[in-house]
């Protein structure tokens, strides 16, 4: 510890340095920053003072310009003023003179003949000098003014020069024409002609030495027009001397400043010869002072003017300038730094190294299992005594740390072993606290979970999302607590899931939501089982619906076949009767009107029988007509047009109702579909035979059906129709009917659009051998006493008649008491009752009466127009309302056929 003191200050010496170097050089850029804006002060006063000239001269090149064209628009031609001009004679050389030259006044210089064949504006060029005098008198004139004829025949110039002077200025001439066309092969003449500029715009020479030899000079020029005809050329000389006295009288004594063209090339100045011109046109760009090599260089051009005013500061002359002024700063600098080390040294020796012993001493009592250790001794006396209450202090929060970390051990075991689902969110979604059963539930790591960037609730299922966030929003500081049920999908394993969540919302003092404690668990099993019992609750409801309706459809089927079948009864025996071909055509269709109905019940008893399936040989076609039969008045009031394509399936072995329920399941899904179809609704149907198969094909033009739930609609109460429009089980029964026979049933998009239903039944292998007597036995081999039983008058008196006329014995009675009465009172040979009868039933009937006439046994028919309500252990045969007179003949035949060789009557 001894040398803490000279290690500070070796340590800090070089710091000190740095920083006084810093700050020394923070002064010098300050000042050299002051300086340099002084001298841009200095440089826009001598920008201002040339800008004035060249503007002067511009403006006096535009005057002659002008003066030029308004004279030339006043009237061309000499006129009066050719006797203005006058011969003269010089160097052997003829030429023509004003007459009014002089060097105040200017002078025009002109072939020998200009009076005679002048070309160009020689009235305006001479009304051009008066002006030119005014203005060289009040001193606004620039060093030469001049107009040069583009024909080449004159020259007028201000201030007068003579012929002499002119001859003097130029190389040997022949003539006065070849000396005017000396002079307009200097630049100022050649860059104003139309080839040279087009766009007929003032311009500036490039410097060139004066012929006359008055130095160095720059020419203001601008071509003048005669309309569109090019007629010279105006002119104005500044004498670069002029430039470089303007400078002088403001020139200052850091630097140097000059004037330049763009290209470098120096006109006024003290700044030497040619600059770079990269360099000159860098430094135009940077608009202010800016640093090139050893100088500052500042660059500002004049508008309208290829030329540059240049200040350029060597770095060095500013140095000198600024230097000598931070000295003292400098001393005063090194003094502070000499007093701040001392200053540190003293700290260390009083403060630093005990602070460092203390700091010593606190860390062995901080990790001290014991008592703590004694103070050390070279702390001063202030700070020893409060050295143990520091160790104990140490001491205290090491308990304290070991409390908690055992408390934290606990809660985290009693959160890691809990089965519910615990977690911490901030407001968006990221995991800041899970349990272990989080974990397993998103089959991650903890360190996973936390280590996330992905928001936790994008796990949440995208229809729940929008619940969710409302959820979310509806915790608030009064409110804090809320509890929601979602769907989620999980990483570990696919398929929905579902888990309830209690979110409970963490607010900061002004209210916002700054985290939430969220503690959930896994419902999947609870709402698969609440879903599945609403789906059994509905297949219940659903069955119960349907039992109705078949106690319905199986009242009105009694209602409505009693009177059809008088109504088939009396038009057959009228059939039979009629002589004439019209009345036996009207009969016919009296019958076959009859006869549909008939067909029509049946086929609703059909739909609504509840028996095992009873399979014998259907024609798949015959099945489709009776179902477009029923179907008829809705497809053709909803505009549908029903197409068949020809075809002859083979027969199946089916029960005829099931195959029957198949198809008009189909056909009305087919017709609800095209319901919102603003086109042509067609349905299309094609019974026929593929690979030994009979395949039924319907194809509609409604809005089709995605491949995606193909398969899913055969689902039980799996519907895509509105809500009260379908129940979802109608296809599901028909799969389930179609591959009890064997087969398949599919769905798929249509050709053309539409969904197209294929249905494929395995085909009959053998026909199953018909009776002796014919499909339905028809035949009677005699005849015999019939006893009659209806509650329907009208119905017995139809049955009884037709009997009478096949050469039967028929009476007929309207309840069962009666019949019984009339058995024992009579012999009869066969019973036909009806089954619904008040009182008595059909089957007790058939009871009583074989009890009473053993001979009955097996020659009793019943007739009925409910065919659902036929006892299962029925063992008599049963005749479908409305009986057909031919069915009926046949069954009674049967009956008779019975012990025959004993005759009717016989026991």
């Amino acid at each position: 510890m001894t040398k803490t003191p000279t290690r500070l200050a070796l340590i800090l010496a070089p710091v000190l340095l740095a920083l006084i170097a810093a700050l020394g050089w923070a002064q010098f850029r300050e000042a050299r920053a002051g300086l340099l804006a002084e001298q841009e002060r200095l440089a826009a006063e001598r920008h201002f003072a040339v800008a004035a000239m060249l503007a002067d001269a511009d403006r006096q090149l535009r005057r002659m310009e002008t003066r030029m064209r308004l004279s030339m628009a006043a009237g061309p031609g000499l006129g009066d003023r050719a006797e203005e001009l006058a011969p003269v004679v010089a160097g052997g050389i003829a030429a023509t003179e004003w007459a009014g030259a002089g060097p105040e006044r200017g002078n025009l210089i002109g072939i020998p003949d200009l009076a005679a064949r002048a070309t160009g504006p020689v009235a305006a060029a001479l009304d051009l000098l008066p002006p030119l005098e005014v203005e060289a008198a009040i001193g606004g004139a620039p060093s030469w003014s001049y107009f040069f004829s583009a024909g080449g025949d004159f020259i007028t110039i201000l201030p007068g020069a003579g012929l002499g002077d002119f001859l003097a200025a130029a190389p040997p001439v022949p003539d006065a024409a070849a000396l005017i066309a000396h002079w307009l092969t200097y630049p100022v003449f050649a860059l104003g002609t139309p080839q040279a500029n087009p766009a007929r715009a003032p311009y500036w020479t490039p410097p060139y030495d004066d012929a006359g030899g008055a130095g160095r000079m720059v020419s203001h020029a601008m071509p003048v027009y005669d309309g569109d005809r090019f007629v010279g050329v105006v002119g104005t000389d500044i004498l670069l001397a002029a430039l470089a006295e303007v400078l002088a009288h403001m020139a200052s004594p850091l630097g140097a400043i000059g004037l330049a063209t763009g290209g470098g090339e120096m006109l006024a100045g003290d700044l030497g010869g040619r600059l770079d011109g990269a360099l000159v046109a860098e430094a135009a760009a940077e608009g202010g002072f800016a640093r090139r090599g050893g100088d500052w260089v500042l660059a500002r051009g004049f508008p309208g003017t290829p030329f540059l005013l240049l200040t350029v500061i060597p770095e060095a002359e500013l140095r000198a300038m600024i230097l000598p002024g931070l000295a003292g700063t400098g001393l005063l600098l090194l003094a502070g730094a000499a007093g701040l080390v001392a200053a540190l040294v003293w700290y260390d020796r009083r403060h630093l190294r005990p602070g460092l012993r203390l700091a010593a001493y606190a860390e062995a009592a901080a990790t001290s299992r014991g008592e703590p250790p004694a103070p050390p001794a070279e702390l001063p006396p202030a700070w020893a005594a409060r050295a143990g209450a520091v160790a104990r202090a140490f001491a205290a929060a090491r308990e304290d740390r070991a409390a908690l970390a055992a408390s934290e051990a606990r809660y985290r075991n009693v959160v890691d072993t809990q089965t519910e689902l615990v977690a911490r969110h901030t407001p968006d979604g990221r995991a800041t606290f899970a349990n272990k059963a989080y974990c397993r539930q998103l089959g991650q790591s903890l360190e996973e979970v936390l280590a996330g960037r992905e928001s936790q609730f994008d796990y949440v299922a995208p229809e729940d999302r929008a619940r969710h966030a409302e959820h979310l929003a509806s915790l608030t500081p009064e409110h804090p607590t809320s509890t929601t049920t979602i769907k989620v999908w999980l990483p570990r394993a696919p398929g929905d899931f579902w888990e309830e969540w209690t979110d409970t919302g963490i607010f900061d003092a002004e209210g916002r939501l700054i985290e939430l404690q969220s503690v959930g668990r896994d419902v999947t099993e609870k709402v698969r089982a609440e879903e599945e019992l609403r789906r059994q609750r509905d297949a219940l409801h659903q069955s119960e619906k349907l039992a109705a309706l078949g106690s319905l459809l199986a009242g009105v089927a009694h209602e409505l076949n009693n009177p059809l079948s008088i109504v088939v009864g009396y038009a057959g025996m009228l059939h039979e009767l009629a002589e004439d071909e019209p009345t036996r055509r009207r009969t016919g269709e009296i019958a076959r009107a009859a006869d549909r109905c008939a067909r029509i019940v049946r086929t609703f008893l059909a739909m609504a029988r509840a028996r095992p399936a009873e399979k014998s040989e259907v024609d798949l076609g015959a099945v489709v007509d009776q179902v477009l039969e029923l179907t008829a008045y809705g497809l053709r009031s909803n505009g549908i047009e029903v197409a068949r394509v020809p075809g002859t399936p083979p027969p199946v072995l089916a029960d005829p109702d099931q195959v029957h329920q198949v198809v008009m399941n189909v056909i009305l899904n087919a017709q609800q579909a095209m319901m919102g179809v603003t086109g042509p609704r067609r349905l299309t149907i094609r019974a026929g035979e593929e690979a030994g198969a009979a395949v039924l094909s319907i194809a509609d033009t409604g809005p089709g059906i995605d491949p995606a739930i193909a398969e899913r609609v055969f689902e039980p109460f799996f519907t895509t129709k509105p809500q009260g429009v379908g129940t979802g089980i109608g296809l599901a029964v028909s799969r389930g009917i179609v591959e009890a026979h064997g087969g398949a049933i599919a769905l798929s998009p249509a050709a053309g659009g539409g969904t197209l239903c294929r249905i494929t039944l395995p085909a009959m292998t053998a026909t199953a051998p018909e009776g002796p007597d014919g499909p339905d036995g028809a035949g009677s081999p005699g005849r015999g006493r019939v006893l009659i039983v209806d509650d329907e008058p009208a119905l017995g008196a139809l049955l009884a008649e037709a009997l009478t006329r096949d050469g039967h014995h028929a009476v007929a009675v309207t309840d069962p008491e009666a019949a019984l009465r009339a058995a024992a009172a009579d012999r009869f040979d066969a019973v036909l009752t009806d089954l619904r009868m008040p009182g008595m039933g059909g089957d007790q009937l058939a009871a009583r009466l074989v009890a009473l006439a053993p001979r009955l046994k097996g020659r009793i028919i019943v007739m009925t127009g409910d065919a659902l309500r036929v006892p299962a252990e029925a063992d008599f045969p049963v005749l479908e309302k409305p009986v057909e007179i031919a069915a009926l003949r046949a069954a009674l035949a049967r009956a008779l056929d019975q012990d025959f060789g004993q005759g009717f009557g016989g026991s």
